[in-house]
């Protein structure tokens, strides 16, 4: 069998004259043009497509653990820096794939398991969809996220709903208790870092001080939910981030509480779908 191609990109044609592209490194979706020609999703200018690097930008796929939610010393695992192996793909959908045989492991992992990424292209929508499954003898345990940097015009003139007396953990505050949400359009004005714990299955992200460009984001199976950008102190000092002003990451996650655990045998799916307006 051939070995994995990290330089491989994948792209899509939707139904309604969308499109998208996803890189073998990482199974990242680096790109989705809406049918009014709109990109949604930010790719750094400073990105990195190279073999053993994570994609800033687009999609990158945060397992088996999200942040340092776990064993491992990797910041969000090794899903999001391995070369994934082209699986299925049609006019509008793809399958990458991942296991322990290709998968660039840290040391003195054992777990035998098999990664899905599906990405599909709908009449205005775009789903992702992770699946996991435990392909050794003993429980598999992780945390997950897909670490969604979404494309706005503006990141002070853009406002997220549905987050209202949710209750959060702020990471830019280590050690603060769980704060709650009291605004119903949260506002970015400075760095934000938060993980909202059993977040609800629909936000909407308004791109624009006037409300006109919307896009919505529905979940399944991730809980939670983190909104994060670095501004422009912290974007400094990072290689291959730029144009920090014109992106809101809004990631699905299931991170907040208990990781998932699989028995063998057992798989799990997470999805995301987005849908854009205006």
């Amino acid at each position: 069998m051939a070995s994995p191609n990290p330089l491989l990109v994948v792209e899509l044609q939707g139904p309604d004259g969308s499109s998208a592209k996803i890189h073998a490194q990482g199974a990242t979706l680096t790109s989705w043009i809406t049918p009014d020609g709109v990109e949604r999703l930010f790719v750094s200018s400073k990105a990195k497509y190279q073999a053993g690097s994570a994609i800033r930008g687009g999609v990158p796929i945060c397992w088996p653990q999200f942040a340092m939610r776990g064993p491992l010393t990797q910041q969000h695992g090794f899903a999001r820096t391995s070369t994934w192996t082209l699986a299925s793909c049609e006019s509008a959908s793809v399958v990458f794939s991942l296991d322990e045989t290709s998968a660039a492991l840290p040391a003195g992992w054992t777990s035998a398991f098999h990664l899905e990424m599906e990405v599909r292209l709908g009449h205005e929508t775009m789903t992702q969809e992770l699946r996991v499954t435990n392909r050794g003898d003993s429980n598999l345990p992780f945390t997950t996220a897909l670490h969604t940097y979404l494309a706005v015009r503006d990141i002070r003139a853009t406002g997220l709903r549905g987050l209202r007396a949710l209750l959060y953990q702020d990471n830019t505050r280590p050690g603060q208790a769980l704060t709650e949400e009291e605004e119903e359009v949260v506002r970015i004005q400075s760095e934000v870092d938060r993980l909202y714990v059993q977040a609800p299955d629909r936000l909407v992200l308004e791109d624009g001080a006037d409300g006109r460009r919307t896009l919505t984001l529905a979940k399944q199976g991730f809980p939670d939910v983190v909104v994060w950008n670095p501004d422009g102190a912290k974007a400094s000092g990072m290689a291959d981030l730029s144009d920090w002003h014109g992106f809101l990451c809004i990631e699905v996650a299931h991170a907040a509480r208990d990781p998932v655990i699989l028995k063998p045998g057992e798989t799990w799916a997470g999805r995301q779908i987005l849908g854009a307006e205006g």
